[in-house]
């Protein structure tokens, strides 16, 4: 997804993730992740779901370095694209 939302003297792009965690998160930091998917599959955790800005992605990837969370991959997705990855 790539949408343009407009903000006043300027646009924004909104661009949808996939984040890919080794293992299974714990559920009290599911909540952390709010306005994310969150969903498991193959032995990981996956967080799909729309990201404001550069800015909120590397916010987002320093609270799973903080808990501590293994990090596998980090996928710009096309707005047709399945969660989680079929390999």
């Amino acid at each position: 997804m790539n949408e343009k939302r407009r903000v006043p003297g300027r646009y924004c792009e909104f661009e949808t993730y996939q984040i890919c965690i080794g293992g299974e998160i714990e559920t009290r930091w599911v909540v952390s992740f709010e306005g994310l998917t969150v969903t498991t599959g193959q032995g990981n955790t996956y967080l799909s779901g729309v990201v404001k800005d550069q800015a909120a992605l590397f916010g987002l990837l320093r609270k799973l370095r903080d808990l501590g969370l293994t990090l596998i991959s980090v996928l710009r997705i096309e707005t047709n694209a399945q969660f989680p990855p079929n390999h």
